[in-house]
């Protein structure tokens, strides 16, 4: 099976904004922050990628 990383990401953001989207609409914060920090996370990773992909050096750490 082939995967497309780039395009996952970018689906799992979207999927996080429709969640943080329904939440706020229905006044339910609680996991707001925690989807918030979720889909910063997937927006670092897909920068670093596409910076990668153009050449550029990773700056992320292994953990």
């Amino acid at each position: 099976m082939n995967i497309n990383i780039q395009a996952e990401l970018t689906a799992a953001k979207l999927h996080l904004e429709r969640a943080i989207e329904g939440m706020l609409q229905q006044r339910d914060i609680k996991h707001v922050t925690g989807l918030g920090r979720a889909k910063h996370t997937v927006q670092e990773t897909l920068t670093q990628i596409q910076r990668e992909e153009a050449g550029h050096v990773s700056h992320f750490k292994v953990c």
